[in-house]
């Protein structure tokens, strides 16, 4: 069970960094395309400022997730045997 969850992690975040590169690729390929449109320039710009928060962020929510899954099993391990220690088996 404790490495299908680290795979899982992985391969999520491995598409999330996918996908938010990708997304500042073709934004900015955008901007390139309708430099003439002040309205739309002003959308895609906000838009790549969104995501570059997103991946500021992007090694917390990492962290979080791995030791999300450490504590998992960590108490998926030590869980079982505390409860048979406390119900006097």
């Amino acid at each position: 069970m404790a490495v299908e969850s680290l795979t899982q992690l992985a391969i999520m975040l491995v598409i999330a960094g996918v996908v938010i590169g990708m997304g500042t690729v073709i934004l900015s390929e955008f901007r390139t395309q309708v430099s003439s449109n002040v309205n739309a320039t002003a959308v895609i710009d906000r838009s790549v400022s969104a995501l570059g928060t997103v991946s500021n962020w992007f090694p917390l929510i990492t962290i979080v997730a791995a030791a999300a899954v450490i504590l998992g099993i960590v108490l998926g391990v030590f869980g079982p045997l505390s409860g048979r220690r406390a119900g006097g088996e």
